[in-house]
């Protein structure tokens, strides 16, 4: 019983990449997605010239992949999807 509750102790803990901080000031998408990438280990593609080019500012406490695609989503008008560890960005 001590080391189930131990190892859902342990499992609950965020992980490095969700407790550090991410700023991001009047950056093109591409070198977001770039530190996203290190941060999360994962691989994204832009589908669209136009989009590689938007301008993101931008502060992230903590916050999971999920919850920063979805704020990047909604101030960007964009779309992602999300297959394994590769996130595809389209307009």
């Amino acid at each position: 019983m001590i080391i189930l509750m131990l190892l859902l102790i342990i499992s609950s803990e965020p992980s490095i990449a969700e407790k550090q901080e991410l700023i991001f000031r009047d950056q093109p998408l591409t070198d977001v997605c770039d530190e996203l990438s290190q941060h999360f280990s994962v691989v994204f593609t832009i589908k669209s010239k136009k989009l590689k080019s938007k301008r993101v500012t931008a502060r992230f406490s903590s916050q999971s992949l999920d919850v920063i695609l979805q704020d990047l989503s909604f101030v960007l008008n964009i779309r992602y999807e999300i297959k394994g560890n590769h996130i595809t960005i389209r307009e």
